[in-house]
């Protein structure tokens, strides 16, 4: 299980159009003086061992956001002007099967 408090950012609090090359730039706020919001989420793994003679042999299966939390937010997504933004979310439930083989 892992909480984490959300990460710092430095936020765009306006664009401004740049005539030289055409696009808008963001005019940023204080440095890192904005933050996501906290998030959590369980991660599973069951794995089986076998070792016959000099090799080991490991199966396992791994689930990542187990209880599908939609609401972890990684960052800010800003227009192209940099007058609104919108939070991008994480994955779904990422389930993966594999064989590890060692000699």
């Amino acid at each position: 299980f892992r909480f984490t408090s959300g990460n710092p950012y430095t936020a765009c609090t306006d664009g401004v159009f740049n005539a030289s090359d055409g696009f808008y730039q963001c005019i940023q706020g204080p440095f890192n003086g904005a933050r996501l919001p906290p998030f959590h989420q369980l991660d599973l793994r069951v794995d089986k061992t076998w070792i016959k003679d000099l090799w080991r042999f490991t199966l396992y299966l791994d689930v990542q956001n187990a209880y599908n939390n939609l609401q972890n937010v990684e960052f800010q997504n800003y227009s192209y002007n940099f007058q609104e933004s919108q939070p991008i979310t994480g994955l779904p439930i990422l389930p993966s099967i594999g064989l590890k083989a060692e000699f």
